[in-house]
């Protein structure tokens, strides 16, 4: 069977890629990299040319794989491909696990820096050390019942976040606000108000029918004159996955919330960390949980006066109390009567087509410098649907893990300095169950 997720002289030909493709090209890549890894870390005297590029190299190829895949689940998600998804996301955790608990690897990493640190530049060095950092923190270091527990823990959070990513999409699309008079439409603009009218003749139902994305939701928080309309949305938007809101009950993440937030803990515990909040900012500036928060706090004091006022003066402009879904309304109409701009007025500038347009051209030109193997980078029909935003889209083809996807459903991806950044197991990341969406779990 030709697989196109395991075509990697051209760019993703997501045209072509089905839920069946997903765990063949999946498991192929993982297997073929264990038996490369098995042949790197039997180097006697690995060296950054001989160990810690071909890494890099099998990180690339597992992130063409995996990224289409986690990709086409966020943004075009069907029961055949969320199944083919959750058959992957075991498979990538225990690889991962696996990597980034390999003590021959980790060694072979220490000889590196410790032969070649004083020669390598500095990105170079700095790529060796990240690795290492990284290793201890997917547990290297535990004794074996440790990491094994480890292992069930970062198994248990990576299917938790693919369920919190599913509910927080089934909410949404069970959600739809049917509008049969006219006047409640006053306000938004004729794209916003023809999409509604084709989805209501879609469900066979009269007048417009508004759906619950992201698109929907800025467009109604902004440009609706109807309060009623924008609260019905607003609410249905901050409730989803909830036991509050049009779908309470349904789909609620509360208890999962309730089983990740210990086993995060527990699995911070394990590597040393005194909470999971200190193991997240490992990887980050920010040097620890109290620095964070004093930081939060000392912004929060210097920024409460202003923003005070500009609340106080958008109350003024409304002339009348604010609610949460009026903020956004009013803010524009401000926008519009200060400055003579708005959103809508800006939209002709950037059509929608010339910046696809653009960003396939940006995409294929990094897609080419980012891998001398290319050669055929750009050809063929590489976007048949208008589902990909640009920005995944780029990151889809340069080859990079989509950062949403990696931590949020599953946590199970390699990434990072060498392609080793393991799981992060439960993470800081946004849930990518609907990619418009900018959904988070609790961190």
């Amino acid at each position: 069977m030709s697989n196109p997720l395991l075509e990697f002289e051209s760019l993703p030909a997501f045209g072509r890629i089905e839920a069946r493709h997903a765990r063949p090209a999946l498991e192929k890549v993982l297997a073929d990299n264990r038996l490369r890894l098995a042949e790197l870390t039997a180097q006697s005297s690995p060296t950054f040319a001989s160990l810690v590029i071909p890494v890099e190299e099998l990180s690339y190829r597992l992130s063409r794989v995996w990224s289409p895949i986690g990709h086409l689940n966020a943004v075009a998600n069907s029961v055949d491909m969320r199944e083919a998804y959750n058959e992957c996301v075991p498979l990538l955790t225990a690889y991962s696990s696996e990597l980034g608990q390999n003590t021959g690897l980790q060694a072979a990493y220490a000889h590196v820096l410790k032969a070649e640190g004083s020669t390598l530049d500095p990105a170079q060095r700095k790529v060796v050390e990240n690795a290492l950092r990284d290793f201890r923190l997917a547990g290297v270091d535990l004794g074996p019942e440790q990491k094994a527990r480890y292992c069930e823990i970062a198994q248990r959070l990576a299917q938790l976040a693919t369920k919190f990513s599913e509910n927080v999409l089934d909410a949404a699309r069970a959600y739809t606000r049917s509008v049969t008079d006219g006047a409640e439409l006053a306000g938004l603009p004729a794209n916003a108000i023809d999409r509604a009218a084709a989805d209501a003749r879609e469900a066979n139902q009269p007048g417009w029918l508004f759906k619950l994305d992201q698109p929907t939701y800025m467009t109604v928080m902004a440009s609706a004159e109807n309060s009623q309309l924008r609260r019905d949305i607003y609410e249905a938007w901050i409730t989803r996955a909830s036991e509050l809101g049009p779908t309470a009950g349904r789909f609620d993440n509360n208890p999962i919330i309730a089983e990740i937030l210990p086993l995060r803990h527990e699995l911070a515990r394990l590597v040393g960390f005194d909470n999971f909040a200190d193991y997240a900012l490992a990887t980050r500036m920010a040097k620890s949980s109290k620095q964070v928060l004093a930081f939060l706090d000392d912004l929060a004091r210097r920024c409460l006066p202003a923003g005070r006022q500009e609340f106080s003066d958008l109350e003024e402009f409304a002339g009348r109390k604010l609610h949460a879904w009026d903020m956004a309304f009013y803010s524009e109409r401000l926008q519009e009567s200060r400055f003579k701009v708005s959103q809508e007025a800006l939209r002709p500038y950037f059509p929608h087509g010339a910046g696809t347009a653009r960003s396939r051209r940006v995409a294929c030109l990094r897609a080419l410098l980012r891998s001398a193997r290319s050669k055929r980078a750009g050809r063929g029909r590489v976007f048949p649907r208008p589902v990909f935003a640009r920005r995944e889209a780029q990151r889809c083809l340069d080859g990079r893990m989509r950062r949403r996807q990696i931590l949020a459903r599953g946590n199970c991806a390699p990434r990072g300095a060498a392609g080793m950044q393991f799981h992060r197991a439960g993470g800081h990341g946004a849930l990518a169950a609907d990619a418009r969406g900018g959904d988070h779990p609790v961190s």
